[in-house]
């Protein structure tokens, strides 16, 4: 399954991960199965909202628990992080924990005060987590603990108990992770915890609301969501849209760069000269780069006798769309408008994707919406919606990309225009 808020320690692949777990039935490492409606035997996994930050060796991870994630019959509702055994080093704040004795003699657990650091090393590695909040069923802070429950697995855990699930309230934790590396001799590692644990954290918190920012060691790190907790509101840096990304660095990109065919669409975009958008300006929907079966079609009524869709005769293809690399003079917000036109009884929206404002570390973010165009059985100019129908674009390199959503609908020419009441022509 897929884990959030993973470290991985040196050593050998059998040993544990580091990673977070919500949990509401006394199953802190997703182990226990039960029944589902096809008999089949599964663990229960929880799905509260969860969003995440991280800038280099700082990590922010906030979930929440709303009303309805867990079970009205559920006994418990924690969120775990949990990491291996296997350590040659632990502390809670400045006192030492004795690990040759932990767990060994029986179940044992700490309550760790708010906010204190917790770190653990190995070799010339160490974690450092912090919870600089949590929230209980019944509205008030959560309790925190370091647990050794003697289970098979070799693991730890840090755990925060948000009450009965039967409790009405909205739960959730933050956590603050830091990792150490080439850390050479323990006095290098007792500098690195204490600075840890003095590093600066803000958290503005309400029953409506949770904002946490840390000082990382290369700059400020923020996660934070306001109800109904359905997206984030804060993410500093903004999310990084790699693939497959290491240290900042777009690792999918390079890889997939190098499969023949994504080599040559890559290239065709490339070679697609951008559109330059200093004002209002309007686009052919050919001008730009199709890709997969997003084809150019013929009609004496559109704009240059050309268009393009995604024949409404065979399988979906969800890869399907058209791109144009933008140049832009001026950055701010644009009115999208689309020249299309849709069959009755066929396809009548898109997805639309562009390339918004940089965030604070200078990458780019992606933005994308779905556009009902309604019936237009000929060729009509139709404003990206639901109204204003307004995309951001920042200044510089960009993209714009109109992606299949149900084939059939057909694009003859986009528009950017500045001002709301200004209609292509």
């Amino acid at each position: 399954m897929d884990l959030p808020l993973t470290v991985d320690l040196p050593g050998p692949r059998t040993l544990a991960r580091c990673c977070f777990i919500p949990d509401a039935r006394h199953d802190p490492y997703g182990k226990a199965r039960i029944a589902e409606g096809s008999g089949h035997q599964k663990s229960l996994h929880l799905q509260p909202f969860w969003t995440a930050a991280q800038r280099d060796r700082d990590a922010v991870g906030l979930a929440v628990y709303k009303q309805g994630v867990a079970p009205p019959e559920a006994p418990t509702l924690e969120s775990h992080f949990v990491f291996p055994k296997d350590l040659d080093a632990l502390w809670i704040g400045q006192e030492a924990v004795d690990l040759g004795r932990l767990g060994n003699s029986g179940p044992w657990q700490r309550e760790i005060p708010p906010g204190m650091a917790l770190v653990f090393s190995k070799g010339t590695a160490a974690v450092g987590i912090r919870v600089p909040w949590s929230r209980g069923r019944d509205g008030g802070t959560a309790p925190v603990f370091l647990v050794a429950d003697e289970n098979p697995h070799g693991v730890l855990r840090v755990t925060v108990d948000h009450g009965a699930p039967s409790a009405r309230g909205t739960a959730g934790v933050a956590l603050w992770l830091r990792i150490g590396s080439q850390l050479a001799g323990p006095a290098a590692v007792a500098e690195w915890r204490e600075a840890f644990a003095a590093a600066p954290v803000r958290v503005e918190s309400g029953d409506q609301r949770v904002l946490v920012e840390v000082e990382g060691t290369s700059g400020r790190v923020a996660a934070g969501a306001a109800a109904p907790y359905n997206e984030p509101a804060v993410t500093e840096p903004a999310w990084n849209r790699a693939l497959l990304a290491l240290d900042g660095q777009d690792l999918g990109r390079q890889i997939l760069g190098r499969i023949p065919l994504l080599e040559r669409l890559n290239r065709r975009l490339i070679e697609c000269p951008p559109v330059r958008v200093g004002g209002s300006v309007c686009f052919e929907a050919e001008s730009g780069s199709p890709v997969a079966s997003m084809i150019e079609q013929s009609d004496p009524e559109a704009s240059g006798a050309r268009y393009v869709s995604v024949p409404e005769k065979g399988e979906r293809d969800p890869v399907a769309k058209v791109r144009w690399p933008l140049e832009v003079a001026e950055a701010g917000e644009y009115y999208l408008w689309g020249r299309v036109r849709t069959e009755p009884g066929g396809g009548d929206s898109f997805f639309v994707d562009w390339r918004g404002p940089a965030g604070s570390d200078g990458r780019a973010v992606w933005e994308t919406r779905v556009w009902s165009l309604g019936a237009h059985p000929e060729w009509t100019w139709v404003r990206l919606g639901p109204l204003p129908g307004r995309v951001r674009l920042a200044k510089g390199r960009g993209e714009i990309a109109v992606r299949v959503r149900e084939p059939g609908a057909m694009l003859d020419a986009l528009a950017l225009m500045r001002t709301a009441d200004e209609k292509p022509r």
